[in-house]
């Protein structure tokens, strides 16, 4: 066996281990094996570790070029310091004079190395234990004087010393359970082109602007149109990710117009239209730094 003199690469040093008569404790007969190896890890901080891409290079000086084996990315640390080819190249090719790799009974050889900066992304979650359903009834009166603009209502969920707590707001009801800002928004007519077919409901999470690329809320929630005659209620249940790039989930449509104007459905009463929302905050996920 033989060992090369220290070189330095990325930040690490580095050396090459050759077995001119191959590495019989992998299957090198006959071969020359090569190695790329940590030097002195010793020296390292503890749990250290580099991804390194690497490849060897066998002179030709007949031809003045180079063989070049190409290796993979491949994780040296503590328990694995070393990478390399057992079956580098045969006694016989490495002998052949025309191929100009033995010349004087020498040959030159060489590694390129290149450590991959790591890229790991983690993500913590937490998921809640005690899970409370918080429930946000709007009153819309005067219905149909709506046109076909977004109507926007505000309801708050946080938490505050793991209690929760309600209290009537002027912009809307609030609830304390992982401060997070929700809104409802009503389209009293889905599109123009669809005008007088349906109704589109949507919950919002106000705070996703401000959330990381990877930061999620899990929300389990019912949206209402209220019954206020036979109490049968028009309703759909949801369990969505909330996040910066999908901050507002619902049905484009929702309710058909006719079902709703229906005076013997009870869904507006005196002009007045009953939306409710009923959400659980289930979990979140952040990522990690």
């Amino acid at each position: 066996m033989y060992e090369s003199n220290e070189f330095e690469a990325c930040g690490y040093k580095w050396k090459l281990i050759i077995y001119p008569n191959g590495d019989d404790r992998i299957e090198g007969n006959d071969y020359i094996s090569v190695y790329l190896a940590i030097a002195n890890d010793s020296s390292l901080p503890g749990g250290w570790e580099a991804n390194a891409v690497f490849s060897f290079f066998l002179f030709n000086r007949l031809c003045d070029n180079y063989l070049v084996i190409r290796g993979q990315v491949r994780r040296f640390h503590k328990v694995k310091s070393k990478w390399g080819f057992s079956k580098f190249i045969s006694h016989k090719a490495l002998k052949e004079q025309s191929n100009g790799y033995l010349v004087d009974d020498s040959i030159i050889i060489g590694a390129e190395v290149f450590v991959v900066k790591s890229q790991g992304v983690g993500e913590c979650v937490s998921m809640l234990e005690d899970i409370e359903t918080n429930k946000h009834e709007w009153k819309i009166s005067e219905f149909s004087k709506l046109g076909d603009s977004c109507y926007l209502k505000s309801l708050l969920l946080g938490i505050t010393n793991g209690m929760s707590l309600m209290s009537e707001a002027d912009s809307g009801f609030k609830f304390y359970r992982f401060s997070c800002t929700w809104k409802i928004l009503l389209r009293p007519n889905s599109c123009v082109c669809q005008r007088d077919q349906s109704i589109s409901i949507y919950l919002i999470l106000v705070d996703a602007e401000g959330f990381g690329c990877r930061k999620r809320v899990k929300v389990e929630y019912t949206l209402f149109v209220k019954d206020q005659i036979n109490g049968e209620h028009h309703k759909k249940d949801f369990s969505s990710w909330f996040s910066a790039v999908s901050d507002s989930l619902g049905l484009h449509a929702f309710m058909p117009q006719h079902e709703l104007k229906d005076p013997k459905r009870g869904f507006l009463v005196k002009d007045c239209c009953i939306v409710e929302a009923d959400v659980s905050i289930i979990g979140v996920v952040n990522g990690l730094t």
